[in-house]
């Protein structure tokens, strides 16, 4: 017999987003470990769109989408028809490529219009959407009596849905919060948003209320446990438990191989490229091309997906040293993404710098390791080098090391070059992250709640 457990998520298809693939990977398994995920999403959420994904939902899925009341968009649209009046700031260059921005310049980027809608808006955008999700939620759980609940973040402001419906219902209401990312210690957070004393003070005892009442917590990554369990001694054993991201091995049965090799060996990276993730990738390239400079024209670098300002000036530059260097390409869609991976000769990913970078493991990095290729990772020590050195895939490159960097492009061209670029995949250890046995892990957690509920 199927139990019901209610997910509450902010992203869900055809959005695409690290959370709505985690979702629906959730929705196509856990009904094989006898359990009925009922969804409720936001139907207007912020985000690229990918159709094609619809087709990754059961078609057995329950998935009740609530409306977000569209104040933060009107408002940010307002303060940015303002700030065009601005004069925008130029960014500067040197001869060995764009200059680093520094965090002080991080900061300044801040408008009016930014610290206001970070003040309203707390601790998201999405806390707009939290109080039609909760009625959706509520409603779903009688209709379908369910006595388990799970809420996934980010964006954060999720798992006060959570938090109004554990206090809200009756006992015997069973919550699981689930943190892809870390919320009060995010780099994101620190960095990437206006902030104040006020707004700090808000989130951390938002965070706490959340820690303190959910029944179990999952982390994505050992790291991100062990995080929350420094900010929180006082939770109980086992009350943190790690469930990582993965991939959907479905999604790899047609695009591991790499067909005829092409004329110059592809470098690929595939998604957002932050800016906080730094530059010692591309300035690795430009080292290798000085050191080997018959590399430019036998070598490309290709990045699908956003950019930030300083990434795009990067391949800008790198461009400039040789036509066909570096091709960029726009967001496409999750099954071209993956097609993607199964072109490329290398697969590249950069990490947060710091503790950030230590605890967080890209979510492209499991579909990654899935996709069989030599893997290229610039990232601080910690669980992201672990997953891609123990599938036996890659070597991880520690940040602002782009001597490194050009040693490794270098290595892999010259085995590109003889025929010799291959990886030998830890498949033991790769099948873990597979969506089908994550979703029976998770049963077995929900399991043991329901026994208690």
């Amino acid at each position: 017999m199927k139990r019901s457990l209610v997910i509450i998520t902010y992203h869900f298809a055809p959005v695409l987003s690290p959370g709505s693939l985690r979702m629906l990977r959730w929705g196509r398994y856990l009904p094989q470990a006898g359990w009925h995920p009922v969804f409720v999403a936001c139907s207007n959420a912020r985000g690229s769109v990918d159709p094609e994904l619809m087709a990754k939902v059961r078609p057995d899925s329950i998935v009740h989408r609530v409306p977000a009341i569209g104040a933060y968009a009107r408002l940010a649209a307002g303060l940015d028809a303002l700030s065009r009046f601005r004069r925008p700031q130029a960014q500067a260059e040197t001869t060995h490529g764009p200059a680093p921005l520094s965090r002080k310049a991080a900061e300044r980027r801040f408008g009016p219009g930014e610290i206001l809608l970070a003040h309203l808006f707390v601790p998201d955008h999405a806390v707009e959407w939290v109080p039609g999700a909760v009625l959706a939620a509520r409603r779903a759980l009688k209709s379908h009596r369910a006595r388990l609940i799970l809420t996934t973040s980010p964006p954060h402001s999720t798992h006060l849905v959570g938090l109004a419906l554990k206090l809200l219902s009756p006992e015997g209401l069973a919550w699981v919060a689930d943190f892809r990312d870390p919320w009060y210690d995010n780099a994101v957070r620190l960095e990437g948003k206006a902030r104040s004393r006020l707004l700090d003070a808000m989130e951390a005892r938002m965070e706490r209320w959340v820690v303190e009442h959910a029944d179990l917590i999952l982390a994505n990554t050992a790291g991100n446990r062990t995080q929350l369990q420094a900010r929180y001694p006082e939770l109980p054993a086992g009350k943190v438990v790690v469930l990582p991201n993965g991939y959907d091995p479905e999604d790899f049965r047609e695009h591991r191989d790499t067909g005829p090799r092409g004329p110059r060996m592809t470098f690929l990276h595939v998604g957002y490229y932050y800016s906080v993730f730094g530059d010692t990738l591309f300035r690795g390239f430009e080292e290798a091309i000085a050191r080997h400079p018959e590399l430019a024209a036998r070598i490309r670098l290709r990045l699908v997906g956003e950019l930030s300002d300083q990434a795009k000036a990067w391949a800008s530059y790198l461009a400039g040293l040789d036509p066909g260097l570096v091709d960029m390409a726009q967001p496409v869609p999750h099954h071209q993404a993956i097609r993607e991976l199964g072109k490329a000769d290398v697969l590249v990913c950069t990490n947060y710098s710091g503790e950030q970078g230590r605890s967080c493991v890209p979510s492209k990095l499991y579909e990654y390791v899935a996709a069989g290729k030599p893997i290229l990772l610039v990232s601080p020590p910690g669980d992201a080098c672990e997953l891609v050195e123990r599938s036996g895939l890659g070597h991880c490159i520690p940040e602002n090391d782009r001597v490194s960097v050009a040693e490794a492009i270098w290595r892999l061209y010259c085995q590109w070059q003889t025929g010799s670029l291959q990886a030998k995949e830890n498949q033991l250890f790769v099948r873990r992250f597979r969506a089908d046995e994550q979703a029976e892990l998770l049963a077995s957690f929900l399991d043991q709640l329901d026994g208690k509920a």
